[in-house]
C-alpha cells in the first residue's frame, strides 16, 4: 500500500522484533505515548512543554479539590447553621471558592495559550518534515502514486498531531481526577475503593474492545477518503482545462455575435 511506503519512508522507528528496543516499541505501539513522543520531538521549545504540563497539573489539583471544599462548606452549615456569630466565617468560606476559581484560571489560562501555540508549531514542523520526505523520493515513486493521496495523508497526519498536542491538558486532568478520586476513596472507605477497582476492570476491557473495533472502522474511512481525494485531484485539472476551453469558445462566439 501507498500509506505503508510513505510511513516507512518518512518515519524512523525501531525494529519491533528487537528485544533491546522494547521501550521504543511500547512508545510506538501505544497511541498516547506515540503521539506524545511526536509532540515532544517536533516541539520547538521543550521547556514550554514542561511548563504548560506543570501548570495544567496544578490547575487540575485545584479543580479536583473543589468537591472537598463544597463538602466541607455544607458540613459546616449543617453543624453550625447560619447566624450572626458565624456569618463572617461563612463569607470567608465562600470567598475561598472565588479565590480557588481565580487561581485556577491564573494557572489554566496561560497553560492553554502556551499549549495551543506549541501545537501550531508542532503541526507546522511535522508537516514540513513530511513534505521534505516526499520531495526526497524519486520520480518513479511519484509517477506510481497520486499526489492528491499524499497530500491528504500529510494533512490528516499533521491535523491529528495538532488535535492531540492542543489537548494534552485533558490527559493531565483525567489523570489527576482519577488519582485524587482513588486516594479519597481509599482514605474514607478501603472496601469501596477495592469494589470500584473490580468494577472498573471489565469496564476498561469493554471500552478497549469497542475501541479496537472503532480503530479498524476509522482506518477504512481514512483509506476511502484518501482514495476519494486522489481521484478528485486527478479530475480537477481535466475540469480546469475543459473550463478554459469553454471560456475561449464563449469569448469567440460572443465576439462574432457583436
Amino acid at each position: 500500500m501507498v500509506s505503508t511506503r510513505v510511513c516507512g519512508t518518512l518515519s524512523s522507528g525501531s525494529n519491533p522484533g528487537s528485544h533491546t528496543n522494547m521501550f521504543k516499541d511500547f512508545i510506538k505501539n501505544n497511541p498516547i505515548t506515540f503521539m506524545f513522543a511526536r509532540t515532544w520531538k517536533y516541539s520547538p521549545n521543550k521547556r514550554k512543554v514542561v511548563l504548560f504540563i506543570l501548570l495544567s497539573f496544578l490547575a487540575s489539583l485545584l479543580w479536583a479539590a473543589e468537591p472537598m471544599m463544597i463538602g466541607y462548606f455544607l458540613n459546616y452549615i449543617q453543624k453550625n447553621g447560619i447566624n450572626e456569630a458565624n456569618l463572617h466565617i461563612i463569607i470567608l468560606l465562600l470567598s475561598v471558592f472565588l479565590i480557588q476559581e481565580i487561581f485556577f484560571w491564573v494557572l489554566h489560562g496561560p497553560a492553554r495559550v502556551i499549549e495551543i501555540n506549541n501545537a501550531f508549531n508542532v503541526r507546522a514542523r511535522y508537516k514540513e518534515y513530511l513534505f521534505k520526505g516526499v520531495t526526497r523520493l524519486n520520480l518513479a515513486w511519484h509517477s506510481e502514486n497520486h499526489s492528491g493521496e499524499i497530500i491528504d495523508k500529510v494533512e490528516k497526519g499533521s491535523s491529528g498531531l495538532y488535535g492531540f498536542s492542543s489537548n494534552i491538558f485533558l490527559l493531565v486532568q483525567s489523570f489527576v481526577l482519577l488519582a485524587s478520586s482513588f486516594i479519597v476513596l481509599f482514605y474514607y472507605d478501603f472496601r469501596a475503593a477495592c469494589y470500584t477497582i473490580l468494577f472498573l476492570i471489565p469496564v476498561f476491557y469493554i471500552i478497549k474492545h469497542f475501541d479496537q473495533k472503532l480503530v479498524s472502522l476509522y482506518d477504512k474511512v481514512n483509506k476511502s477518503e484518501n482514495i476519494l481525494t486522489g481521484k478528485v485531484s486527478e479530475l480537477l485539472p481535466f475540469f480546469a482545462d475543459h473550463m478554459d476551453v469553454n471560456s475561449v469558445l464563449y469569448c469567440e462566439t460572443d465576439s462574432a455575435n457583436q
